[in-house]
């Protein structure tokens, strides 16, 4: 009775000592695609634009539209769509479009 005391014990020892390490070796995953390449695969050819709206966003004082998470884009960001923003005048940022 013992001696399976004291092997379950350092049986479950064990196991939590793997467990851990292999837990601790474990890199964070990463997302597939980032959001710069997410946002770049959207269909924005004039067919896409007419069936439906996409949202694009302007700042107060630029003349540029931007695709959400664009570097180039402030904390206040407006959303618009993109139909908007081209009667407007905003012309595409180089960065994100």
């Amino acid at each position: 009775m013992k001696k399976k005391l004291v092997f379950f014990l350092l049986f479950s020892f064990l196991l939590l000592i793997a467990n851990s390490a292999f837990s601790m070796g474990e890199a964070p995953t990463e997302p597939s695609k980032k959001p710069a390449e997410i946002n770049k695969s959207i269909d924005v050819t004039p067919k896409a634009i007419e069936k439906k709206e996409i949202t694009v966003y302007i700042t107060k004082t630029g003349s540029k539209y931007h695709r959400y998470g664009c570097r180039y884009l402030s904390r206040t960001c407006i959303p618009i769509t993109l139909k908007k923003a081209r009667e407007y005048g905003y012309t595409p940022c180089s960065v994100c479009w």
